[in-house]
């Protein structure tokens, strides 16, 4: 992989998948959340519980996570695609989550073949 792609790719990756879980956590939540919590005004003592309990009634914020999550898994896959001597376009493998990721890091890398010919 060229320099520099790898830690970009992992950050964006990384940071984009756990963005996204918790966005969609948030966006949507359990039934059973529901019923302790979003009935009413429960406050708790607990303020991270507190936190918590405004974040799952302003879906919104979690909407917003998720697609800053998506945007940077897309851009890690890219940077992955490119790294390895690939077009960018390469990275809409990366609509296949887990299988499309492995799917790139699996990629001869062509940015080396193509250092050795010129």
């Amino acid at each position: 992989m060229k320099e520099g792609y790898g830690k970009k790719a992992a950050i964006g990756c990384g940071l984009g998948f756990i963005l996204a879980v918790i966005g969609k956590t948030f966006a949507t939540p359990s039934v059973w959340f529901k019923m302790k919590y979003l009935e009413g005004n429960h406050l708790t003592d607990s303020s991270l519980e507190n936190f918590f309990i405004f974040l799952y009634k302003t879906p919104e914020i979690g909407r917003i996570l998720y697609l800053v999550g998506i945007v940077l898994w897309f851009f890690g896959c890219y940077m992955i695609a490119v790294g390895k001597g690939r077009h960018g376009a390469r990275a809409i493998i990366g609509i296949f989550p887990l299988i499309g990721l492995i799917v790139l890091l699996c990629l001869r890398d062509e940015s080396k073949i193509r250092g050795r010919q010129q």
